[in-house]
Parts: C-alpha cells; structure tokens; sequence
C-alpha cells in the first residue's frame, strides 16, 4: 500500500462523520502559522516590509502544539503585544499542560489496539471497547479540567486590552475552520452516495457491498437538520465562550465549550457503530486497508474533538 494511498485513507471519510457538514472544519485561515510554530509567525511571515525590526523579535510565549482551544488563544497571542511578565506568567500557565500532553495516551492506545483486532479479524468485540471507552472518558474530562485551569491562568495573565485582542483572534481562526451551513436538499441516498463513491475507490467494493454500505449509512447519517443544530450549536458556545473570555469576570470551568453535555467519546463511539457494521462485510485485504489508515489517529486530536473541535480529516477515517 503506498504512502499515497494511506493519506487517502485518513481522510476517507472526512465527510462520512462531518455530521452532513462540509467538511471544511479541518482547513486552516491561509495566514495561520503552521501547527508547532511560535505563535506570532503568521503575522512575521505577512507583515508589511520595513517592520521593526524590534517588532519582529519581540518575545512570545513557547508554542504549544495542538488545534485546540488553548492552542488557538496561545497563537492568537501573537497579535498581541505582551511584556516580559505577562509571556513569563503566560509560560508558567501553560507548562503544566505541556507536561501532561501524553496522559490518557495509553487509554487511547488501549482502545486503539482493541479495535484494530477487531477491525483485522472482521469482528469488533463491542464489550471490550466500549470498557476502553469508558477509560477514554475519563482522561478526556481530565485534559478538559487541565485546560480549564490554563486558560483561567492565560486570562488573569492578560489586561482588559488584551483579552479583547485575543478573543478577535480566536473567533477569526474558529470561524475560518467552523463547517459551513448545512444543505438541506437531497434526500438520503443523495447524501450518502458521495461517501459509498469514496469508500468504493479506496476499497474497492463491489456493487453488491456497495448496496450494504448504502444502507448502513442511510441508517446512520444525521439528517441535515440534526447536523445543522451540531454546527449551530458548536457556534453558540464559541461566541459565548469569546464573550465571558473578554468580560470582566471569567471562568473556563463554567463554559459549555470545555463541558458539552454530550460523552467525551461520542465521535469515537460513532466510529465503533459503523465499523461494527461495515467490517463484516469486507475481505481481509480491504478491512487491512482500513486497519492501516486508522493506525496513526493522535491521542491529542481526539482529545481536541471531544471538546468541540472536531477535525473531520483527522479524526474520522471510516466513520459515518
């Protein structure tokens, strides 16, 4: 199997678990700096010629890895222009963070494994993932109240101007990777098609499994009303995030954005409901290309997708 073919794999199904999104969320601004870089070098790379040359290396908080929420404050910090004790106290907010990136790596490698053996041997045994699951739940809520405590560290860190700063940063990068509208024309297998197109290709599944994984899909796809409240809804919680981040009075524990009321593990579980269905329908050759496109899923993305930032060419491989 080729390199080429793997990257195909991994964005398999972008679209299949977007919740009938378009698929856009994964995508970032054009002038955003590159995951792992500093924050502030986006802004290096398109300021005007003839920039101070102060300006440019004026001292930023160490990057912090990742697309989620605290990673998107730290790099819309780079628009702001921070003293000494604010990037040192902005540094001691988020060390500890940096420190514990790892930690509920091995829940997920756990259900990782378990599944893969049941993707490879064409039956999942649902019991024990679902038991892995419940463990990924619990380190998922564990990395939300670290980031809670970093973020609330990140605020009192910042003056007025700043948060305000900060806050137009973050809503411009959410809104430039939130998925579009929802279209509501077409019926079921109209929506579906696209998804069985894609799985044919990259499988290569023959009509009569192509009718199979139709009805799975049509079973398990969100209507476009349902998914249109997800993408309104995950809106909703940024601006209110972004409004009591910029007020006077501010805790992230208290935000429904670091809190959803659904399980940590929903995205993860969606996945175990189609495979669980899908898999027994393939020939060993295929359900290996499917084990091998899921093999490099991150811990930390899936972290980040249970907290709202649900990167679709990331996180969904194989999924409805």
């Amino acid at each position: 199997m080729t390199d080429r073919s793997v990257r195909s794999l991994t964005g398999l199904l972008a679209v299949i678990l977007a919740c009938g999104a378009c698929g856009s969320c994964g995508k970032k601004p054009a002038t955003e700096a590159p995951e792992g870089s500093a924050p502030g070098d986006a802004a290096a790379a398109t300021a005007a010629p003839g920039a101070s040359e102060a300006a440019e290396v004026r001292r930023q908080p160490k990057p912090l890895r990742g697309r989620g929420l605290t990673a998107l404050i730290v790099r819309a910090m780079g628009q702001v222009r921070l003293g000494d004790e604010q990037v040192s106290a902005v540094d001691a907010a988020l060390d500890p963070l940096r420190a514990s990136e790892a930690d509920g790596k091995g829940d997920f490698d756990a259900f990782q494994s378990d599944l893969l053996a049941g993707i490879r041997a064409g039956k999942l045994d649902t019991a024990k993932v679902r038991t892995d699951l419940a463990s990924v739940d619990t380190a998922v809520q564990a990395r939300r109240d670290r980031e809670a405590t970093a973020i609330n560290a990140l605020y009192a860190a910042l003056d007025a101007t700043a948060r305000k700063a900060v806050g137009s940063g973050v809503g411009g990068r959410y809104a430039a990777r939130a998925p579009r509208p929802v279209a509501t024309d077409g019926g079921v297998a109209e929506r579906v098609k696209p998804k069985v197109d894609r799985l044919t290709t990259d499988l290569g599944l023959t009509a009569d499994q192509q009718r199979q994984v139709a009805a799975i899909l049509a079973k398990l796809d969100p209507s476009p009303a349902e998914a249109q409240v997800r993408v309104d809804e995950g809106k909703r919680q940024m601006e209110a995030f972004l409004s009591a981040f910029e007020g006077d009075r501010f805790d992230a524990r208290k935000v429904e954005i670091l809190a959803p009321p659904r399980q940590p593990h929903e995205i993860l579980d969606r996945d175990v409901r189609f495979l669980s269905q899908l898999v027994p329908l393939l020939t060993p050759a295929q359900r290996e290309k499917v084990a091998t496109a899921r093999q490099g899923r991150s811990w930390l993305r899936i972290a980040e997708a249970a907290e709202g930032f649900e990167l679709a060419d990331e996180v969904r491989p194989y999924g409805p």
